[in-house]
C-alpha cells in the first residue's frame, strides 16, 4: 500500500503524544526516524550525551512498535548518509510519500533543512505545533510586532502574566519582584564557588573508560519513566499554578 503520510520524528521529539502522529492511519502512514551522524557533530557533544540521545531514540522505536505503528528506522551504520537531510531525500525516493508531516524543529537550521527537502522533491508538507511550549511561534511573533526594543526579560513578565505562573492573586509576580538577577550576580570572592566533591572529579577525570563504555544499547530501559517520576513531584508540589 503507498505510503500517505510520512511523519517525520526528530530525536529531541521523542513524545507519544505529539502532534505529529494527530490521525495517524497505522495502515498508511509510515514513521521516520533517523541517525544521522553530523547531527551528533555539529556542535561538540559528550560521548555519553550522544549514547543516551541514541538510546532514547530507539527505546521510543520499540515503544511505537509495539502499538503496531510502522517505523522505518535508519540507525547508525545501516545507511551511508551523514545528514539528516541526504538521509530524508533518500527515503522519499524509496517510499515515494504522498505528503511529509513533522513538528516544528527547535532548531532553525533543521526547520529550514526539512522545508528544502520537501520543496526539492515537490512534496506538499505540514508543520506542526510542539505542544511542548507554553508559547507558540505565532504568539511570539505578535509579541515582537508590539516592540521597539524587544528583551528576554519583558518576554518572561510576559509570559508569567498571561500563564498565572508565580504570580500572586493581585496580579504582582511571586516575592515582591521579578527575578533575583542582581543578587545572582554577586562574586564568590577569593576562596571560589567551592569545592569540586572527589567522586564527581573522578568521575570527569580517572574513569574515561566507563565513558567510552557506553552505547545506545547499554542504557536502561525504564529511563524515560523514571525522568518522567522524577519530574512529576516539583512540578506537583512547588510550581502554585492557579489556571487549568
Amino acid at each position: 500500500m503507498p505510503v500517505r503520510n510520512l511523519v517525520v520524528v526528530l530525536g529531541d521529539q521523542l513524545d507519544e503524544d505529539s502532534a505529529a502522529f494527530d490521525g495517524f492511519d497505522r495502515a498508511r502512514d509510515l514513521i521516520w526516524m533517523c541517525e544521522a551522524p553530523a547531527e551528533s557533530k555539529y556542535v561538540w557533544n559528550h560521548r555519553a550525551r550522544i549514547a543516551l540521545f541514541l538510546s532514547a531514540m530507539r527505546h521510543f522505536r520499540a515503544t511505537l512498535e509495539a502499538r503496531g505503528w510502522r517505523v522505518d528506522y535508519r540507525a547508525t551504520g545501516t545507511h551511508p548518509y551523514a545528514s539528516l537531510a541526504d538521509a530524508l531525500v533518500a527515503t522519499i525516493a524509496e517510499q515515494k510519500p504522498q505528503q511529509l508531516i513533522w513538528v516544528e524543529a527547535g532548531e532553525w537550521r533543521l526547520a529550514r533543512d526539512l522545508e528544502r527537502v520537501a520543496a526539492a522533491a515537490a512534496l506538499p508538507f505540514e508543520v506542526r505545533a510542539d505542544r511542548h511550549f507554553l508559547c507558540t511561534l505565532d504568539d511570539f511573533a505578535l509579541w515582537m510586532n508590539r516592540r521597539q526594543q524587544p528583551r528576554l526579560e519583558h518576554f518572561y513578565r510576559w509570559m508569567r502574566q498571561r500563564s498565572d505562573v508565580l504570580m500572586t492573586a493581585d496580579g504582582t509576580p511571586e516575592g515582591g519582584q521579578w527575578n533575583f538577577d542582581h543578587d545572582n550576580r554577586e562574586r564568590f570572592g577569593a576562596q571560589g564557588p567551592g569545592f569540586v566533591p572527589a567522586t564527581l572529579m573522578d568521575l570527569s577525570f580517572k574513569r574515561p573508560d566507563a565513558v567510552v563504555a557506553l552505547t545506545p544499547d547499554t542504557q536502561p530501559t525504564g529511563l524515560r519513566r523514571l525522568m518522567v517520576c522524577c519530574l512529576a513531584r516539583p512540578v506537583r508540589h512547588s510550581l502554585p499554578f492557579r489556571k487549568a
